[in-house]
């Protein structure tokens, strides 16, 4: 019998079955978490998930907390689908849905017949401006415009499983305050393996340019948040042999909020105290590796940045990356972590589907999914 979860909720269990085939064998989410799962079969004893929100995204003061566990022998696969978005309630007071784009399904046929019931969105047009409509919020029943959204996500991975979580990068609106956690627990004997991409961007840089403003009307949002958080760990039996923990806030006293008679007049460029040490990259990102299923990429990632030249120049690189190599000693396929900043998301893009690619993520995933992951 499944339990009552609270808003935000969610619990998955990717297991095997009588005939060693992978599949979820719990399946639990409460809005504004949503699951989806295809139907179509990539690999036998791997398993595809898309984790998302309803309307694209998450809303400030939303809160998500999701538990899995991937047994013995299963490869989990973790997917979003298009950009995770973080919203303020001022960015949604032009929805005529109460604060959420409408969420549609269709089937989409797979070349083996297979039906893949995957989400679409499409948002309803007005140019209309709504208050925050009156009443509590399942999810965040203090909602205003400086509630803070929260993520949790707690992985754990059974001896000889394999977990790869592979989202679309965060994208926070301005003044978006944003926090997550991921505690990963990988098995003591060092058998179980890990792939965990966490990236962000600096925001919303081509609204202006869909509005009409241009480059010269200065449109566009870029390190524009108040606050974005991320801390990941991961564990090794009782042992934790990685933590990384990111913190970029607005120092500086937010604008005051307007009156309803001035939320006409378009607000005044806010520069956030910590754009200085992010500039000029506006895409971040960081890949966690541990376990023998990573064996090839670790090797590929160490013999790539061993070949690396540096050279002196005035103008910063368009993309920097490094790589970390992590002594496990667990006696397994070792860990690393590497790092990668650019000046676009397609540039970072390129670069995590290269080393992932160079390292033979096709035969861990499938050809086919692999195709499909930032897609």
């Amino acid at each position: 019998m499944q339990r009552r979860l609270s808003p935000g909720d969610g619990v998955l269990r990717a297991s095997l079955d009588p005939s060693s085939r992978a599949h979820l064998s719990d399946v639990q989410f409460s809005y504004p978490l949503k699951v989806i799962v295809p139907a179509r079969r990539f690999l036998p004893r791997l398993q595809c998930v898309y984790v998302i929100g309803y309307g694209g995204g998450l809303v400030a003061g939303d809160r998500v907390r999701l538990k899995v566990e991937v047994d013995e022998g299963v490869t989990l696969v973790m997917l979003t689908q298009g950009a995770f978005l973080l919203l303020t309630v001022a960015a949604l007071k032009g929805c005529p849905l109460g604060g959420r784009a409408r969420m549609g399904h269709r089937q989409r046929r797979t070349p083996t017949s297979h039906h893949a019931h995957l989400p679409f969105l499409y948002l309803a047009g007005s140019t209309k401006v709504f208050k925050v409509r009156p009443g509590r919020y399942l999810s965040a029943p203090t909602l205003s415009e400086s509630s803070t959204t929260q993520q949790l996500y707690r992985l754990t991975v059974q001896p000889r499983a394999t977990l790869v979580v592979l989202p679309a990068p965060v994208t926070c609106f301005s003044r978006a305050r944003y926090t997550q956690r991921q505690v990963v627990r990988l098995a003591a004997d060092g058998s179980s393996s890990l792939v965990l991409l966490d990236w962000y961007t600096s925001g919303r840089m081509d609204m202006g340019a869909r509005q009409g403003e241009g480059a010269e009307g200065g449109g566009g949002e870029e390190w524009e948040f108040e606050r974005y958080r991320s801390e990941n760990e991961v564990w090794i039996g009782d042992k934790r042999v990685a933590k990384d923990v990111l913190l970029l806030e607005d120092e500086a006293a937010p604008p005051p909020t307007t009156s309803p008679e001035e939320q006409d007049v378009p607000p005044e460029r806010h520069t956030t105290t910590y754009r200085s040490r992010v500039a000029p990259y506006s895409c971040y990102a960081t890949l966690f590796l541990f376990g023998p299923s990573c064996t090839r990429i670790l090797a590929s990632l160490e013999a790539q940045f061993g070949a690396l030249v540096q050279h002196k120049q005035r103008a910063p690189f368009s993309l920097v990356w490094s790589f970390s190599p992590l002594a496990t000693g667990t006696g397994g396929g070792g860990g690393g972590i590497a790092r990668c900043a650019g000046d676009s998301t397609e540039a970072v893009r390129e670069w995590v589907t290269h080393v992932l690619g160079e390292g033979g993520i096709e035969e861990l995933v499938s050809r086919d999914l692999w195709k499909t992951a930032f897609n």
